[in-house]
């Protein structure tokens, strides 16, 4: 089934393709007068990887959203709908549509906007979310500030037993300092 079928039976109208990644389509659609970033696997032509990796990378930026609900600089969570495509269960997960452009495609970001991001970075850490795929594509420039719009490639972590607690606090400040990283080098 077509990405457009597939929007359609979802309910929603499609205005534009947003942008495609390697696991994911990005479109603005619309539905009851509202706009909306809708985010399905790739498949078919599009597809670059298996389709349940695609899939997988989706429950993964779903899963991060839903921990990410309330925090400040990041395109929030709408709804996630399932479906079948060719037979196979799939997933469309429905977030915030945030106007501006990347800042991939603006070609810069202020100081202020990064010190904004760092902050969005900081709080997204202490709900146990780290990104690991902070780029110029994954940020968007809006009228409000930098939002963080891609968690495809996020581990997220709870509580973890006291036998892992090393492990676990190791793992913990490297995927910080890859955020962090990833993040200065927005700027360069």
């Amino acid at each position: 089934m077509s990405d457009t079928r597939i929007i359609r039976s979802l309910g929603y109208k499609i205005e534009r393709e947003l942008g495609v990644g390697t696991t994911s389509a990005v479109y603005l659609v619309k539905s009851k007068g509202k706009k909306y970033a809708l985010k399905l696997p790739l498949h078919n032509s599009k597809q670059r990887l298996p389709f349940e990796v695609c899939v997988r990378k989706l429950h993964n930026h779903l899963s991060a959203s839903l921990n990410l609900f309330d925090v400040e600089g990041v395109a929030q969570f709408v709804k996630a709908d399932y479906f079948k495509d060719h037979s196979k269960a799939s997933l469309a997960v429905v977030m915030q549509y945030i106007p501006g452009d990347t800042v991939e495609k603006a070609g810069y970001i202020s100081e202020y906007q990064l010190s904004q991001l760092e902050k969005t970075v900081s709080d997204v850490h202490k709900r146990g979310v780290f990104c690991l795929d902070i780029n110029p594509g994954n940020v968007i420039i809006s009228n409000v500030g930098p939002k963080l719009i891609d968690f495809s490639q996020a581990r997220c972590y709870g509580s973890v037993s006291k036998t892992g607690v090393q492990r676990f606090e190791d793992m913990l400040k490297e995927y910080k300092a890859r955020d962090l990283e990833k993040l200065r080098a927005l700027v360069k």
